[in-house]
């Protein structure tokens, strides 16, 4: 949970690539989405940077664990910004449409095969009034597409296995949620592996 805290207040490579792409990188005032917020250590960042946020996931445990975190986060900072807590699906976000400035996730997509995989960038398109972005395992990175052949995962509604995306997989999900200004970039780990893809893009609202 220290380790998690850490993160949310000093941010991660892929949270640097979300930020940056956002203009201004000014979050004060925004209304932001995880979707599929996990522990809740990223979107917690986004918090702590002004932006009210709202963390969603489909199992309650995680849910429970993303407040503990943002409790942990408040009890070191003397801070309490606006974090709301929301149980729901990816594939059927619970919000109207155009409702948050920002929505991302990471580490959620690859979950999901055919029809669910296309599904999840249409949700979170259609709830964005903004900037989408999410973070997935590059397929192109040998080490990554290693690990997640050997990796079973037991998260709630997925399955066991996940499918890394290559960087034109990421780009043309993207561009079939209708965003625009799409960028695909590869992020490094400590070991300069470019284990993750950041794909980031844009609503145009008519």
């Amino acid at each position: 949970m220290l380790e998690d805290a850490y993160l949310a207040l000093t941010g991660t490579n892929e949270l640097d690539v979300i930020l940056d792409t956002w203009r201004n990188n000014d979050l004060t005032g925004t209304k932001t989405l995880e979707a599929g917020c996990g522990s809740g250590k990223l979107g917690t960042h986004f918090a702590y940077r002004n932006s009210e946020t709202t963390l969603l996931d489909i199992d309650p445990e995680m849910l429970n664990r993303a407040e503990v975190l943002n409790e942990v986060c408040s009890a070191i900072t003397g801070r309490e910004p606006s974090v709301k807590y929301r149980e729901g699906s990816v594939l059927d976000l619970p919000f109207g449409d155009n409702s948050f400035d920002i929505v991302f996730n990471e580490g959620v997509n690859e979950h999901f095969y055919g029809e669910e995989r296309t599904k999840t960038f249409q949700e979170m398109a259609r709830v964005s009034k903004g900037l989408v972005a999410v973070t997935v395992p590059n397929a192109n990175c040998r080490d990554q597409s290693k690990r997640s052949e050997e990796t079973v995962h037991t998260y709630k509604g997925m399955p066991e296995k996940e499918k890394p995306f290559t960087p034109k997989e990421l780009k043309q999900k993207l561009r079939e949620a209708d965003l625009n200004e799409i960028q695909v970039k590869a992020v490094q780990d400590y070991y300069k592996r470019p284990m993750r893809l950041v794909g980031t893009g844009w609503i145009t609202l008519n």
